[in-house]
């Protein structure tokens, strides 16, 4: 799986494209164009769990399943606590590594998509659940 071409696409609130994403629209294209498939809609799923709760919730039979996060592999999306009722999304590269794309911090600076260790502070303490994909 290459996820080089993806690193640099801007953020972008609600984006779901090469020309911008949020976090959650990232993952969903990659999972479109390099897997064929994607995730459900958030239209309709409160914030909690970044609309990932449709993986355990909402039944087993969407083709994703919760696995232990020591267990990360290429290809899994992984979940991320950041504050009390934020939640954040990325693609795990290796069992090292993830791709994803953040808000401007205050500065207002995007750096865009970036692909960097999420087994490190600050990544590491709020890894909050993976998921990969057994449809």
């Amino acid at each position: 799986m290459e996820l080089r071409s993806y690193v640099g696409i801007p953020w972008t609130r609600e984006g779901r494209s090469r020309q911008g994403c949020d976090c959650f629209g990232l993952v969903d294209l990659v999972l479109a164009e390099q897997y064929g498939r994607s995730l459900p809609s958030l239209v309709g799923y409160p914030e909690s769990r970044m609309g990932l709760s449709w993986a355990v919730d909402a039944g087993r039979d969407c083709g994703w399943r919760e696995i232990d996060p020591a267990l990360g592999r290429a290809g899994d999306v992984l979940l991320f606590r950041m504050r009390a009722t934020e939640w954040h999304v990325g693609l795990a590269v290796d069992g090292q590594c993830m791709l994803h794309v953040s808000e401007p911090g205050p500065s207002g600076r995007d750096r865009g998509a970036v692909i960097e260790s999420y087994r490190r502070p600050p990544w590491s303490r709020r890894i909050d659940g993976v998921f990969r994909w057994a449809g």
